[in-house]
């Protein structure tokens, strides 16, 4: 528990911004040169979305 928050409020945390890394990474497509560099101790719950070249 965290200020208050319970464990189901940080995972809806981790929800939000992972949706926003992939709304972000949506249109790089086209775009050359462009690497995004990320870190996580819970590959196991990294979609794979996120992972396509």
């Amino acid at each position: 528990k965290s200020r208050g928050g319970s464990a189901g409020d940080n995972d809806n945390a981790a929800d939000r911004i992972f949706h926003q890394i992939l709304t972000e990474m949506d249109g790089m497509r086209a775009k050359n040169n462009v690497f995004i560099i990320g870190a996580t101790n819970r590959r196991f719950i990294i979609d794979s979305a996120i992972l396509q070249p």
